[in-house]
Protein backbone atom coordinates (compact mmCIF):
# COMPACT_ATOMS: atom_id res chain seq x y z
CA UNK A 1 0.00 0.00 0.00
CA UNK A 2 2.64 2.62 1.17
CA UNK A 3 4.73 1.63 -2.46
CA UNK A 4 1.82 2.23 -4.03
CA UNK A 5 1.24 5.64 -2.79
CA UNK A 6 4.82 6.44 -3.08
CA UNK A 7 4.12 5.81 -6.62
CA UNK A 8 1.44 8.66 -6.91
CA UNK A 9 3.48 11.02 -5.25
CA UNK A 10 6.03 10.59 -8.36
CA UNK A 11 8.67 8.39 -6.02
CA UNK A 12 9.24 5.74 -7.88
CA UNK A 13 12.65 4.10 -6.75
CA UNK A 14 11.23 4.84 -3.47
CA UNK A 15 8.17 2.83 -4.49
CA UNK A 16 10.29 0.14 -6.21
CA UNK A 17 12.27 -0.33 -3.28
CA UNK A 18 9.43 -1.45 -1.07
CA UNK A 19 7.52 -3.49 -3.52
CA UNK A 20 11.05 -5.11 -3.91
CA UNK A 21 11.16 -5.77 -0.16
CA UNK A 22 7.72 -7.31 0.40
CA UNK A 23 8.05 -9.33 -2.98
CA UNK A 24 11.43 -10.78 -0.97
CA UNK A 25 9.63 -10.81 2.59
CA UNK A 26 6.21 -12.54 1.11
CA UNK A 27 8.63 -15.20 -0.75
CA UNK A 28 10.14 -16.38 2.07
CA UNK A 29 7.34 -16.86 3.94
CA UNK A 30 4.54 -18.04 1.16
CA UNK A 31 5.21 -19.89 -2.10
CA UNK A 32 1.91 -19.51 -3.33
CA UNK A 33 2.03 -17.53 -6.62
CA UNK A 34 -1.71 -15.96 -6.36
CA UNK A 35 -0.50 -14.41 -2.71
CA UNK A 36 1.96 -12.12 -4.92
CA UNK A 37 -0.09 -11.32 -7.91
CA UNK A 38 -0.83 -7.91 -6.27
CA UNK A 39 2.98 -7.08 -5.87
CA UNK A 40 3.56 -8.21 -8.99
CA UNK A 41 1.15 -6.48 -10.50
CA UNK A 42 1.78 -3.10 -8.55
CA UNK A 43 5.72 -3.38 -9.49
CA UNK A 44 5.10 -3.66 -12.86
CA UNK A 45 3.24 -0.41 -12.56
CA UNK A 46 6.12 0.92 -11.48
CA UNK A 47 8.27 -0.34 -13.59
CA UNK A 48 6.30 1.06 -16.78
CA UNK A 49 6.22 4.36 -14.89
CA UNK A 50 9.86 4.18 -14.99
CA UNK A 51 10.26 3.91 -18.79
CA UNK A 52 11.31 -0.08 -17.79
CA UNK A 53 8.69 -1.39 -20.30
CA UNK A 54 10.28 -5.07 -20.71
CA UNK A 55 10.76 -5.75 -17.12
CA UNK A 56 7.06 -4.28 -16.59
CA UNK A 57 5.98 -6.42 -19.05
CA UNK A 58 7.58 -9.69 -17.51
CA UNK A 59 5.55 -8.61 -14.53
CA UNK A 60 2.39 -8.44 -16.20
CA UNK A 61 3.28 -11.86 -17.97
CA UNK A 62 3.93 -13.45 -14.80
CA UNK A 63 0.76 -11.78 -12.91
CA UNK A 64 -1.54 -13.21 -15.97
CA UNK A 65 -0.26 -16.03 -16.13
CA UNK A 66 -0.97 -17.34 -12.23
CA UNK A 67 -4.50 -15.24 -12.37
CA UNK A 68 -5.87 -15.48 -15.81
CA UNK A 69 -9.44 -13.74 -15.32
CA UNK A 70 -8.50 -10.69 -13.70
CA UNK A 71 -9.53 -8.23 -15.75
CA UNK A 72 -7.37 -5.05 -13.77
CA UNK A 73 -4.25 -7.22 -14.69
CA UNK A 74 -5.19 -7.25 -18.67
CA UNK A 75 -5.87 -4.02 -18.40
CA UNK A 76 -2.21 -2.57 -17.63
CA UNK A 77 -0.76 -4.93 -19.48
CA UNK A 78 -2.85 -3.82 -22.96
CA UNK A 79 -2.14 -0.37 -21.91
CA UNK A 80 2.16 -0.53 -21.93
CA UNK A 81 1.55 -2.73 -25.39
CA UNK A 82 -0.19 -0.43 -26.68
CA UNK A 83 2.05 2.66 -26.18
CA UNK A 84 4.85 0.19 -27.56
CA UNK A 85 2.40 0.22 -30.38
CA UNK A 86 2.33 -3.39 -30.30
CA UNK A 87 -1.75 -3.45 -31.75
CA UNK A 88 -2.73 -6.46 -31.75
CA UNK A 89 -1.27 -8.37 -28.96
CA UNK A 90 -3.08 -4.58 -26.81
CA UNK A 91 -6.23 -5.58 -28.57
CA UNK A 92 -6.35 -8.73 -27.48
CA UNK A 93 -5.95 -7.95 -23.93
CA UNK A 94 -8.99 -5.21 -24.46
CA UNK A 95 -10.83 -8.19 -25.84
CA UNK A 96 -10.19 -10.05 -22.89
CA UNK A 97 -11.04 -7.57 -20.56
CA UNK A 98 -14.57 -6.76 -22.16
CA UNK A 99 -15.33 -10.39 -21.28
CA UNK A 100 -14.06 -10.68 -17.88
CA UNK A 101 -15.08 -7.16 -16.74
CA UNK A 102 -18.75 -5.05 -16.58
CA UNK A 103 -17.98 -2.45 -19.14
CA UNK A 104 -16.00 0.91 -17.70
CA UNK A 105 -15.48 4.12 -20.01
CA UNK A 106 -11.25 4.46 -20.20
CA UNK A 107 -11.58 0.38 -21.78
CA UNK A 108 -13.19 1.53 -24.32
CA UNK A 109 -11.47 5.11 -24.35
CA UNK A 110 -7.98 3.12 -24.69
CA UNK A 111 -9.38 0.45 -27.26
CA UNK A 112 -10.91 3.37 -29.11
CA UNK A 113 -7.70 5.36 -29.29
CA UNK A 114 -6.06 1.97 -30.53
CA UNK A 115 -8.29 1.04 -33.04
CA UNK A 116 -8.27 5.12 -34.44
CA UNK A 117 -4.13 4.61 -34.83
CA UNK A 118 -4.64 1.57 -36.82
CA UNK A 119 -6.82 2.79 -38.96
CA UNK A 120 -10.15 1.22 -37.78
CA UNK A 121 -12.19 4.01 -37.95
CA UNK A 122 -15.72 2.30 -37.86
CA UNK A 123 -14.65 0.08 -35.31
CA UNK A 124 -13.26 3.01 -33.24
CA UNK A 125 -15.95 5.35 -33.26
CA UNK A 126 -18.48 2.35 -32.12
CA UNK A 127 -16.27 2.25 -29.29
CA UNK A 128 -16.42 5.96 -29.16
CA UNK A 129 -20.53 6.08 -29.23
CA UNK A 130 -20.12 3.06 -26.59
CA UNK A 131 -18.58 5.12 -23.62
CA UNK A 132 -21.08 8.00 -24.78
CA UNK A 133 -23.68 5.56 -23.93
CA UNK A 134 -21.97 5.02 -20.49
CA UNK A 135 -21.02 8.22 -19.86
CA UNK A 136 -23.14 10.64 -21.89
CA UNK A 137 -20.21 14.06 -20.65
CA UNK A 138 -16.95 12.35 -21.36
CA UNK A 139 -15.40 14.72 -22.90
CA UNK A 140 -12.37 12.74 -24.30
CA UNK A 141 -15.10 10.54 -26.16
CA UNK A 142 -16.94 13.58 -27.83
CA UNK A 143 -14.23 15.40 -29.21
CA UNK A 144 -12.40 11.92 -30.59
CA UNK A 145 -15.83 10.76 -32.36
CA UNK A 146 -16.34 14.14 -33.52
CA UNK A 147 -12.63 14.35 -35.58
CA UNK A 148 -13.74 10.90 -36.66
CA UNK A 149 -16.51 11.82 -37.89
CA UNK A 150 -14.78 14.01 -40.17
CA UNK A 151 -11.89 11.80 -41.00
CA UNK A 152 -14.52 9.62 -41.97
CA UNK A 153 -15.76 12.08 -44.50
CA UNK A 154 -18.99 13.16 -43.19
CA UNK A 155 -18.83 16.99 -41.86
CA UNK A 156 -22.33 17.29 -40.81
CA UNK A 157 -22.72 14.65 -38.68
CA UNK A 158 -19.09 16.15 -37.17
CA UNK A 159 -20.48 19.06 -37.33
CA UNK A 160 -24.12 18.01 -34.54
CA UNK A 161 -21.34 16.15 -32.77
CA UNK A 162 -19.28 18.87 -31.93
CA UNK A 163 -22.32 21.13 -31.14
CA UNK A 164 -23.95 18.09 -28.82
CA UNK A 165 -20.37 18.30 -26.73
CA UNK A 166 -19.90 22.39 -26.59
CA UNK A 167 -23.71 22.32 -25.01
CA UNK A 168 -22.39 19.88 -22.05
CA UNK A 169 -18.60 21.88 -22.60
CA UNK A 170 -18.82 25.22 -23.56
CA UNK A 171 -15.10 25.24 -22.83
CA UNK A 172 -13.63 23.30 -24.62
CA UNK A 173 -11.37 24.25 -27.25
CA UNK A 174 -10.61 21.21 -29.00
CA UNK A 175 -14.80 20.58 -29.89
CA UNK A 176 -14.94 24.23 -31.58
CA UNK A 177 -11.64 23.59 -33.80
CA UNK A 178 -13.44 20.06 -34.83
CA UNK A 179 -16.65 22.39 -35.69
CA UNK A 180 -14.71 24.67 -37.27
CA UNK A 181 -12.84 21.86 -39.62
CA UNK A 182 -16.04 20.21 -40.44
CA UNK A 183 -17.60 23.65 -41.11
CA UNK A 184 -14.76 24.35 -43.74
CA UNK A 185 -15.56 21.04 -45.32
CA UNK A 186 -18.88 22.49 -45.75
CA UNK A 187 -17.63 25.51 -47.30
CA UNK A 188 -18.91 27.93 -44.61
CA UNK A 189 -16.03 29.69 -44.30
CA UNK A 190 -17.44 32.62 -42.34
CA UNK A 191 -19.01 29.94 -39.57
CA UNK A 192 -15.34 28.31 -39.71
CA UNK A 193 -13.68 31.33 -38.99
CA UNK A 194 -16.10 32.21 -36.50
CA UNK A 195 -15.12 28.66 -34.60
CA UNK A 196 -11.75 28.89 -34.91
CA UNK A 197 -11.84 32.36 -33.17
CA UNK A 198 -13.32 30.52 -30.30
CA UNK A 199 -10.79 28.73 -30.18
CA UNK A 200 -8.58 30.56 -29.96
CA UNK A 201 -10.07 32.83 -27.43
CA UNK A 202 -10.08 30.18 -24.83
CA UNK A 203 -6.33 28.38 -26.15
CA UNK A 204 -4.65 31.37 -27.32
CA UNK A 205 -2.17 30.01 -29.83
CA UNK A 206 -3.86 27.03 -30.58
CA UNK A 207 -1.97 25.76 -33.82
CA UNK A 208 -4.11 23.70 -35.40
CA UNK A 209 -6.98 26.67 -34.91
CA UNK A 210 -4.34 29.09 -36.72
CA UNK A 211 -3.75 27.04 -39.62
CA UNK A 212 -7.07 26.32 -40.63
CA UNK A 213 -8.49 30.06 -39.73
CA UNK A 214 -5.85 30.70 -42.26
CA UNK A 215 -7.06 28.19 -44.39
CA UNK A 216 -10.48 30.05 -44.25
CA UNK A 217 -9.17 33.29 -44.43
CA UNK A 218 -7.48 32.41 -48.03
CA UNK A 219 -10.67 30.99 -49.33
CA UNK A 220 -12.35 34.19 -48.44
CA UNK A 221 -9.42 36.04 -50.33
CA UNK A 222 -8.26 37.66 -46.51
CA UNK A 223 -4.17 36.54 -47.24
CA UNK A 224 -3.12 39.33 -44.74
CA UNK A 225 -5.18 37.59 -42.01
CA UNK A 226 -4.25 34.41 -43.53
CA UNK A 227 -0.46 35.42 -43.39
CA UNK A 228 -0.60 36.41 -39.39
CA UNK A 229 -2.02 33.73 -38.18
CA UNK A 230 0.45 31.09 -40.09
CA UNK A 231 2.95 33.95 -38.74
CA UNK A 232 2.32 33.08 -35.32
CA UNK A 233 1.79 29.64 -36.04
CA UNK A 234 5.23 29.47 -37.04
CA UNK A 235 6.22 31.19 -33.63
CA UNK A 236 5.80 27.70 -31.86
CA UNK A 237 6.78 25.39 -34.54
CA UNK A 238 9.87 27.67 -36.49
CA UNK A 239 10.73 26.34 -39.98
CA UNK A 240 7.65 23.81 -40.30
CA UNK A 241 7.63 22.75 -43.97
CA UNK A 242 4.17 22.71 -44.40
CA UNK A 243 3.28 26.12 -42.33
CA UNK A 244 6.01 27.89 -44.48
CA UNK A 245 4.45 26.39 -47.53
CA UNK A 246 1.00 27.82 -46.67
CA UNK A 247 2.32 30.90 -45.85
CA UNK A 248 3.78 31.20 -49.14
CA UNK A 249 0.92 30.14 -50.65
CA UNK A 250 -0.89 33.11 -48.96
CA UNK A 251 1.76 35.74 -50.06
CA UNK A 252 1.98 34.59 -53.38
CA UNK A 253 -2.00 34.91 -53.64
CA UNK A 254 -1.35 38.82 -52.11
CA UNK A 255 1.21 39.07 -54.43
CA UNK A 256 4.15 39.12 -52.06
CA UNK A 257 5.89 37.04 -54.50
CA UNK A 258 9.49 37.67 -53.24
CA UNK A 259 8.32 36.56 -50.02
CA UNK A 260 6.33 33.81 -50.70
CA UNK A 261 9.82 32.80 -52.27
CA UNK A 262 11.54 33.27 -49.39
CA UNK A 263 9.10 31.09 -47.49
CA UNK A 264 9.29 28.42 -50.47
CA UNK A 265 13.42 28.05 -50.23
CA UNK A 266 13.19 27.83 -46.03
CA UNK A 267 10.64 25.09 -46.54
CA UNK A 268 12.74 23.04 -49.00
CA UNK A 269 16.04 23.02 -46.56
CA UNK A 270 13.64 20.61 -44.04
CA UNK A 271 13.39 16.58 -45.33
CA UNK A 272 9.80 16.44 -44.11
CA UNK A 273 9.08 19.06 -47.23
CA UNK A 274 6.91 18.07 -50.22
CA UNK A 275 9.57 19.23 -52.69
CA UNK A 276 7.72 19.15 -56.13
CA UNK A 277 4.72 20.91 -54.39
CA UNK A 278 7.21 23.47 -53.00
CA UNK A 279 9.29 23.66 -56.41
CA UNK A 280 6.45 23.85 -58.73
CA UNK A 281 5.24 27.17 -56.62
CA UNK A 282 8.74 28.40 -56.16
CA UNK A 283 8.75 28.39 -60.01
CA UNK A 284 5.62 30.02 -60.63
CA UNK A 285 6.88 32.79 -58.09
CA UNK A 286 10.09 33.11 -60.92
CA UNK A 287 8.11 33.38 -63.51
CA UNK A 288 5.52 35.81 -62.04
CA UNK A 289 9.44 37.57 -61.43
CA UNK A 290 10.47 36.94 -65.15
CA UNK A 291 13.19 34.83 -63.22
CA UNK A 292 13.01 32.70 -65.97
CA UNK A 293 16.22 30.45 -65.92
CA UNK A 294 15.21 29.85 -61.94
CA UNK A 295 11.21 28.97 -62.69
CA UNK A 296 13.03 26.76 -65.80
CA UNK A 297 15.22 25.17 -63.05
CA UNK A 298 12.65 24.38 -60.07
CA UNK A 299 10.11 23.08 -62.83
CA UNK A 300 12.84 20.68 -64.15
Amino acid sequence: GKALVELHLGHLDEALRLVNGAIARLGAESPNALRHCALWHNRGQILAALGRADEALADFDRVIEADPNHPGYRFDRASLLAAQARHAEALADYEAVTRLSPPFAELHVNRGNLLASAGDTDAAMSDFSYVLDLEPAHLEARVALADLLLEAGDPQAAVKRARAGLALSPGEPRLYCTLGLALLDLADHTAACAAFTQALDLEPGMSRALVNRAAAACEQGRYDTADADLTEALETDAGHPDLLYSRGFAREAAGRTAEAIADYTLALKDPRADRAALLYQRSRCHAALAHLPEARRDLE
